[in-house]
């Protein structure tokens, strides 16, 4: 498979407006469980000036391990992120998709596999579908792939991240590496604001997408884990206990 048959961007929403979210494509009864994850601070560290080469590309301890075992267990892993340094003029289309096949590559030969990278090139400004908060890539993902997505999960090491997964129907998970420590704590304080019924404005620092706080006031519980690999063993036993 050709890093073009991967990358997918510029995709524009082709449902009405006001259509209510989660809209779950049908899925074939025996497809594979899939999990989306986001790739800055999750797979590879983060960068404030953004990861604009092969060179400034780390990946994170256990990340390539954390692949490999999803793989093994049967898996879709689909990357889902936003790089909006294309928009910006830091990197074209090209090198980015060079530098997902680089890293493809690596993590194909830890034993991992990676059915799609999906990502968004735009600027937060330009109020795409694709960009998450908003579930654009992950919508278009289980289109394209035939995927369920209230079976799926998504890991991400931001509040932008879970949102796009509640609004998807799929789990999100959150993890400390990454953005993730600000994230949980976000998190935390919505859960304890909507607990005191105190007023959501409140949370100017924060996250308050519809997404979050639906997710609050019905009581959900977001996992949250120090990092890849742990989150990934965490929902290979999850599954598995749902078979027994």
């Amino acid at each position: 498979m050709t890093i073009q048959e991967r990358a997918y961007s510029n995709f524009t929403s082709p449902f009405p407006a006001g259509l209510q979210l989660p809209l779950v494509p049908l899925a074939p009864i025996d497809q594979p469980p899939a999990i989306f994850i986001d790739r800055d601070g999750v797979i590879n560290q983060n960068r404030k000036e953004h990861v604009l080469s092969w060179d400034q590309f780390e990946f994170i301890n256990g990340s390539k391990r954390a692949l490999a075992l999803l793989n093994t267990a049967g898996y879709r892993v689909i990357i889902i992120t936003n790089q909006a340094q294309i928009d910006r003029g830091l990197l074209k289309a090209a090198q980015l998709d060079e530098l997902h096949q680089r890293m493809i590559d690596e993590i194909e030969a830890a034993g991992g596999r990676v059915a799609a990278v999906y990502y968004c090139p735009h600027r937060p400004e330009a109020n795409c579908y694709c960009r998450k908060p908003k579930p654009g890539l992950l919508l278009n993902a289980a289109e394209k792939l035939h995927l369920d997505l209230d079976s799926s999960w998504f890991i991400g090491d931001h509040l932008t991240d879970v949102e796009a997964g509640l609004a998807a129907g799929c789990k999100p998970l959150l993890v400390l590496t990454g953005r993730g420590e600000i994230a949980a704590a976000q998190w935390k304080l919505s859960q304890e604001v909507e607990n005191s019924g105190a007023a959501w404005p409140a949370l100017t620092a924060t996250s308050t997408s519809l997404a979050t706080k639906a997710a609050a006031a019905t009581g959900f519980q977001l996992p949250i884990k120090a990092d890849l690999l742990e989150a990934v063993e965490f929902v290979l036993a999850a599954d598995q206990s749902k078979l027994v």
